[in-house]
């Protein structure tokens, strides 16, 4: 369990240390689109689109 909460944690505190110039805004709704692109295939074979 150490592990697990020690692989969460690392890099969100590497995250903290990183100036704002280096991290770019991203929309949400284009994650979430990218991420669903991938299952859309399978839904549309199963008639669930």
């Amino acid at each position: 369990m150490d592990g697990l909460i020690k692989n969460l944690v690392e890099p969100a505190r590497s995250e903290e240390d990183l100036p704002a110039s280096a991290v770019a805004e991203v929309p949400l709704s284009e994650i979430v689109q990218t991420c669903v692109q991938t299952f859309i295939p399978l839904a549309e074979s199963k008639n669930k689109v």
